[in-house]
């Protein structure tokens, strides 16, 4: 990380958005280590589930999967039921990286769909942070509005 870009007092989070193995864990232990005072960068790390088996399986690269990781243990993702496997990244988080908060947010292939495409896992120290985050989710997989109800009859009018 730049110093210069911000200061280690500001605010921060930072969206880790790749198509699989493309984010090494040191760079997230990185950031989890940046700031020093009050709270650390906040991360939007997204995991990839739907595909995850086959580019495990496809890797052939190991010390790819190492470094995506971070230890040599990655083959046990393999065959996991996706939620466990979302779960066991959060406590890498949680415990590895000492974040007080970590939620596993399932992003699913469309609306209805039970698919889970990723996983949205959000790491904060903030004690507001996980309220917001509820919320927002909630608010952005609630069942929208009919479009009948912004139809208006003129004729009672």
């Amino acid at each position: 990380l730049q110093q210069e870009r911000f200061s280690k007092k500001e605010a921060a989070f930072c969206l880790l958005d790749q198509r699989t193995f493309q984010c090494r864990w040191d760079t997230v232990e990185d950031l989890a280590r940046y700031k020093t005072e009050r709270y650390k960068i906040e991360l939007f790390y997204f995991l990839s589930n739907s595909w995850l088996d086959r580019a495990l399986a496809a890797q052939k690269e190991t010390d790819v999967l190492d470094a995506w990781w971070g230890s040599e243990d990655w083959s046990r993702l393999r065959g996991m039921h996706h939620l466990e496997r979302a779960k066991l990244f959060a406590g890498q988080l949680r415990d590895g990286l000492d974040y007080s908060f970590v939620t596993p947010w399932p992003i699913y292939e469309r609306k209805g769909s039970g698919k889970v495409m990723y996983y949205m896992i959000h790491a904060t120290d903030h004690p507001e942070a996980p309220k917001l985050m509820n919320r927002a989710y909630y608010k952005a997989v609630e069942p929208r509005e009919p479009a009948e109800q912004f139809l208006l009859d003129l004729r009672q009018v």
